[in-house]
């Protein structure tokens, strides 16, 4: 830990001073001077690739995996009251089609969770149905946010478009 002088007493630019060469002597020394430049293709590769090189492996992937699940929870309500305090800012809009399409999502892994085993193909029709809808509200969302609220309503045709479903092969 290298030493910062303390603020006793307004010292002023005597101060600034001694902290800007605690600065140069350790940030800027000769050893750090040494360090080549990047080269071309260093500077573009991916980061995945970069990162896939110094050893991220599965344990670090489902670590990363689950702290970014915890993010998306908590910040599910947080996007929700955002919209409801601010509808009209593009950036909220695009947050929160965004969750909701992460909320139809997960829904939807769980119906094929459920489905699989049974091959119950029929009860996948609503969740994909409200999944694609979602999907598409992102995107009008990032076009032109103002309109995505036409989009939303649409994903309630999922239940029309099961009972479709569940006649058509009843």
């Amino acid at each position: 830990m290298h030493h910062v002088p303390r603020l006793l007493s307004s010292c002023g630019d005597r101060l600034k001073i001694e902290i800007f060469e605690e600065f140069k002597s350790t940030c800027m020394s000769p050893r750090t001077a040494s360090i080549a430049e990047p080269s071309f293709i260093e500077l573009f590769t991916p980061k995945l690739v970069t990162v896939l090189r110094e050893g991220y492996g599965l344990a670090q992937f489902q670590a990363d995996f689950v702290a970014g699940l915890t993010v998306a929870i908590v910040a599910l309500p947080l996007s929700t009251g955002l919209y409801g305090r601010y509808p009209n800012a593009p950036d909220i809009i695009a947050l929160f089609a965004i969750h909701l399409a992460a909320i139809s999502t997960f829904n939807l892994i769980l119906w094929v969770m459920a489905a699989v085993p049974r091959r119950d193909w029929d009860a996948l029709g609503a969740p994909v149905f409200a999944s694609v809808v979602f999907a598409i509200g992102i995107v009008v969302a990032l076009l032109s946010p103002s309109d995505v609220k036409y989009v939303w309503p649409l994903a309630f045709g999922a239940t029309v478009f099961a009972s479709y479903l569940e006649r058509r092969h009843g």
